[in-house]
């Protein structure tokens, strides 16, 4: 993981609420509490400012930010939950977003391979215009106790419901790209998205690119946050799932599938390399055990539950853990 500095900003730049890039919140943090056993990378919110990253549906153009993000090389991770952590100034995101987009890139000499406009190399992961409905996206609002300060949202995109699987990704250097589509109607409209700065990278330094060039930056490649005139080079987000030591070490990677997904009223389990279950336990997204199984399941029932999404837990008779999300239609 990224060795960061935590932040607050007092430059005259970030202190430019309604003005250029970067607005200021006066939040110290937007992130919720992480199951530590399921999280891949971690980059938490130094609070203070963020920089825009939006989709502008009330004008022609959007503005991306993106971060990077690393596997360990000798690793394979399934990534099955990404977490990014903003704000917004006038409050009102959970009517404003009419979608959300959410990249992964491979890295090419220290910038990411390619952009949401279609530029360079294909993303390895590509999920646009996400519904602020679908099963697939939970928005949670965090408000301050200061009503001057602008409220945070942490967006979470279950990668399995959206994707239809984990995406699997070898050791190595990855970026992240990240905007909600919100109807502002210019640039500095206090309706658009701001992604959480999380202080000083020691790694490659979060990026920007404006190919319209709507705030006249001429950022219309991928241009790193400091030749911006930012004081801070990382952006706050959570990657969550399974990794694993790669084949190439010799060593057999243990997991389990769950299928079909979605599904009505019952699921599989299906262990590789002949791996058996040991208990099984099922929790909905607030962390609630609502259905525990011990033994060797292959099949478990959840036709009590309501409609949702349930993280499955899984341990193996080798004592590994797999964690996989389902949806219950």
């Amino acid at each position: 993981m990224k060795k960061i500095t935590l932040l607050v900003l007092l430059s005259t730049f970030a202190l430019g609420a309604q003005e250029g890039l970067v607005q200021n919140n006066g939040l110290e943090t937007a992130s919720a509490q992480r199951d530590a056993q399921a999280i891949i990378f971690d980059q938490p919110s130094a609070g203070g400012s963020g920089i825009v990253s939006d989709v502008f549906n009330g004008i022609p153009g959007a503005v991306y930010s993106a971060d990077d993000f690393i596997i360990d090389a000798e690793n394979i991770a399934e990534v099955d939950m990404i977490t990014v952590y903003g704000f917004q100034s006038s409050g009102n995101f959970l009517t404003a977003i009419e979608g959300f987009d959410l990249y992964i890139y491979a890295d090419v000499d220290g910038l990411p391979g390619g952009d949401p406009s279609g530029a360079g190399e294909a993303a390895l992961l590509e999920i646009v215009n996400l519904a602020p409905d679908s099963p697939a996206l939970t928005i949670v609002e965090t408000v301050s106790d200061d009503p001057m300060f602008a409220n945070s949202y942490d967006l979470t995109v279950d990668v399995t419901v959206a994707n239809g699987e984990a995406l699997t990704l070898e050791g190595g250097l990855y970026w992240i790209v990240a905007a909600p589509r919100v109807g502002a109607s210019e640039t500095n409209s206090p309706d658009r998205w701001n992604w959480f700065d999380a202080g000083v990278d020691v790694g490659e330094q979060a990026h920007l690119i404006d190919v319209d060039d709507l705030f006249g930056a001429g950022a219309t490649s991928w241009t790193a946050f400091t030749a911006l005139g930012l004081t801070f080079d990382s952006i706050a987000f959570t990657i969550e799932g399974t990794e694993t030591l790669s084949a190439g070490n010799n060593v057999s990677i243990d997991s389990f599938s769950v299928y079909p997904n979605p599904t009505v009223d019952r699921f599989n389990i299906s262990g590789s390399n002949n791996l058996s279950v040991k208990n099984v336990t099922v929790f909905n997204l607030l962390g609630q055990k609502v259905l525990s199984l011990e033994g060797n399941v292959t099949t478990v029932d959840i036709s009590s539950l309501n409609r949702g999404v349930y993280v499955v837990e899984i341990v193996g008779d080798n004592n590994t853990k797999t964690t996989r999300r389902i949806v219950k239609n």
